[in-house]
C-alpha cells in the first residue's frame, strides 16, 4: 500500500500493524500481501463488503498474530475464532468476557490484561531496537 511504501522511504525497518474492527481486517489483508513484524487485529471481521479474507489467504499468513475480541461480540467473536483456527503459528488469542468491541476492550476490566498481553507480544515478536 501507499502508506507502507511511504514508511519504507523513511528507512523504517520494522512495522507492526494493529487495527480495530474494519482496521483489523485491513491489517490482516495487508499482512497476506507483505511481510510485517506482527499484526494485531482487534474485533476484526473476516469480511466486509468487497474486502474479504479467504481461508487460503489466512493459511499463508505467517506474520505473528495476536487476535483480540470479546466473547459476546458476534459476528466478530466467531470470525476471530475462525481466523485463529485457520492461521498458522505463530499466533496468540485473547478473548475477554462481555460485549466490548474494538478499542473499547482497552477500557474496563479487560484493559490492564490487554495492555500487558500486547506489550509481551510486541516485545517477543517486534522488539524496538
Amino acid at each position: 500500500s501507499a502508506a507502507v511504501a511511504f514508511i519504507h522511504t523513511h528507512h523504517v525497518t520494522g512495522i507492526t500493524l494493529m487495527g480495530s474492527s474494519l482496521g483489523g481486517l485491513i491489517s490482516l489483508k495487508e499482512a497476506t500481501a507483505e511481510q510485517f513484524d506482527a499484526v494485531v487485529p482487534i474485533s476484526a471481521p473476516v469480511a466486509f463488503e468487497d474486502v474479504q479474507l479467504s481461508d487460503a489467504a489466512l493459511q499463508r499468513l505467517t506474520t505473528p498474530k495476536l487476535f483480540v475480541t470479546s466473547d459476546q461480540n458476534d459476528p466478530f467473536t466467531s470470525d476471530t475464532y475462525h481466523m485463529f483456527a485457520v492461521t498458522p503459528q505463530p499466533k496468540e488469542e485473547r478473548i475477554y468476557p462481555g460485549r466490548r468491541h474494538g478499542l473499547a476492550l482497552f477500557q474496563g476490566t479487560s484493559g490492564p490484561d490487554l495492555l500487558s498481553a500486547l506489550r509481551q507480544f510486541l516485545q517477543h515478536h517486534a522488539p524496538v531496537t
